[in-house]
């Protein structure tokens, strides 16, 4: 309890008889402390050390940690990991979720309040993870123990997967910051929802009409400039290479050892300078189509080409003005 209450009159010092209406007074005192939730809300300051929220309650209250027993903590400091409730040097308690997991990093920020109570053995955390349900939440990593479903817009954790189902028509849409955040709002110019995906090959998939998994990719075809020298990298996977160069470079697709490309990769290559490029590739094979001839191609000025992967090994290339 966060307050104390202090007795009107104590009878043991008294003498001589007494008003039955002081009697009165003194439990009308207790009544109206009893029913302020303000005095006797279990509300504590944290004092302790990272993961380690200690709090102390003062004479003439009393504790004693017994299931049941509810608190409402203001944390200190930010919690990173697997944390403990100490009450006035008593045995520390482990705090915990509630399907008994251990607490993670943010999920107890410095100066939120949480809401706790003892189930026999441990303290569980019934406050809700940060910014679960709205505004922003950090990235965090989650351990799943079962299945979520749902079909309103929001987060639903399923099979060990976080899946967002974002709202048809006009609403609020949920994007990705580079940051890591889910940042929600109400969609602009038709954007719902924006993912901001990792590096590395298959970063970002998605379901088509049929069922199918699908790599996410550009309606556009971006733009990477290039005057010069230059081996192509996993980033440019449906991109085209850009030359304005009035010199001679080499740009070279690198081996599947080097940069596992998926297979269906599209790479284009555009020359608008008065200097040749060679389309060269590293150890793979790549074939010009539809000689047959394999080896580096030559683009001259004004002309374009694409390269498709075909195997993990091997490329195939046409365009016009390609040589």
């Amino acid at each position: 309890m966060a307050g104390s209450y202090a007795v009107g009159t104590v009878f043991a010092g008294e003498s001589g008889n007494q008003p039955s209406s002081q009697l009165d007074n003194n439990f009308n005192q207790a009544q109206v402390a009893l029913n302020t939730l303000q005095t006797f809300g279990n509300y504590y300051v944290d004092t302790g050390a990272a993961n380690v929220i200690t709090i102390t309650v003062s004479s003439p209250q009393l504790v004693a940690i017994a299931a049941g027993l509810p608190l409402q903590i203001k944390v200190l400091h930010s919690v990173t990991g697997a944390t403990t409730i100490n009450i006035n040097a008593l045995v520390a308690q482990a705090l915990v979720n509630q399907d008994g997991s251990a607490i993670v990093s943010g999920q107890c920020p410095a100066g939120s309040i949480i809401s706790i109570q003892y189930d026999g053995t441990n303290f569980q955390l019934l406050t809700p993870f940060p910014g679960l349900w709205g505004g922003i939440m950090t990235a965090q990593a989650f351990t799943p123990t079962g299945n979520l479903s749902g079909t309103s817009p929001g987060m639903y954790l399923n099979g060990g997967l976080l899946w967002l189902t974002g709202q048809y028509g006009s609403g609020t849409g949920l994007t990705f910051s580079t940051g890591g955040n889910i940042v929600s709002g109400t969609p602009t110019g038709g954007t719902t929802m924006v993912l901001q995906a990792h590096a590395g090959a298959n970063a970002l998939q998605f379901w088509d009409e049929l069922g199918n998994v699908q790599d996410a990719g550009y309606r556009g075809i971006p733009q990477n400039i290039q005057n010069g020298n230059y081996t192509t990298v996993l980033a440019d996977r449906g991109k085209h290479l850009y030359h304005t160069s009035g010199s001679a470079h080499t740009w070279t697709i690198d081996s599947n050892a080097n940069v596992a490309y998926p297979i269906g990769t599209a790479l284009s290559f555009i020359n608008d300078g008065t200097g040749a490029v060679t389309i060269a590739i590293t150890a793979d094979t790549l074939v010009f189509s539809s000689a047959g001839t394999t080896g580096s191609r030559t683009l001259n000025q004004y002309a374009m080409a694409t390269a498709v992967k075909v195997t993990s090994t091997r490329w195939f290339i046409s365009g016009s003005g390609l040589l």
